[in-house]
């Protein structure tokens, strides 16, 4: 356990460590900036280009980084992951039936639908909610998912599943 000093000693370094590494990443990209441009704004490249994706990473990080403490601190279980809860897996299902109907703009839609569905499965078949009865529903649903999955590709259309990023023609060439 940290004492109060050590951890505003940690949160401080921390935060120079991202303001720096804000700084860096404003500047450093395939065109080369000079710390001018940077400082005043004025170039389109940091406008419209670094500056908001810096943003949206660092919201994409705390949002990330949230989502894993709940799970952790709901499952008391350092190692907790989506995985675990099969949630991964059931939003990888609806993406695939998305991908599968043709339905390529919605596949956000139904991996979150699914996602959700996931979860509330989980939670109604282990009614106790304790942290063990949560933890092996996610995983058997887990492998359940990841199976079906496979096999809505393998059977409809005889392709393989698309999070194994499948490459025909592997080499160090290209």
């Amino acid at each position: 356990m940290l004492s109060a000093k050590k951890f505003y000693l940690t949160c401080a370094c921390l935060l120079c460590f991202v303001f720096l590494t804000l700084l860096l990443s404003l500047k450093i990209g395939a065109v080369q900036l000079d710390w001018k441009e940077v400082f005043s704004f004025q170039s389109d490249i940091v406008n419209k280009l670094r500056f908001p994706r810096i943003v949206l990473a660092l919201l994409v990080g705390a949002g990330l980084s949230l989502s894993g403490t709940v799970f952790q601190a709901l499952l008391r279980n350092p190692l907790a992951d989506p995985f675990v809860l099969g949630i991964s897996s059931g939003s990888a299902v609806g993406a695939t039936l998305a991908i599968l109907l043709g339905l390529t703009a919605f596949q956000p839609i139904f991996s979150f639908a699914a996602a959700l569905l996931t979860i509330l499965i989980v939670l109604s078949v282990s009614k106790n909610f304790n942290q063990h009865s949560l933890i092996l529903t996610g995983v058997i649903l887990n492998f359940f998912l990841d199976g079906s999955g496979f096999s809505f590709c393998t059977a409809w259309n005889n392709q393989p599943h698309w999070s194994w990023n499948n490459q025909p023609h592997w080499s160090w060439d290209n």
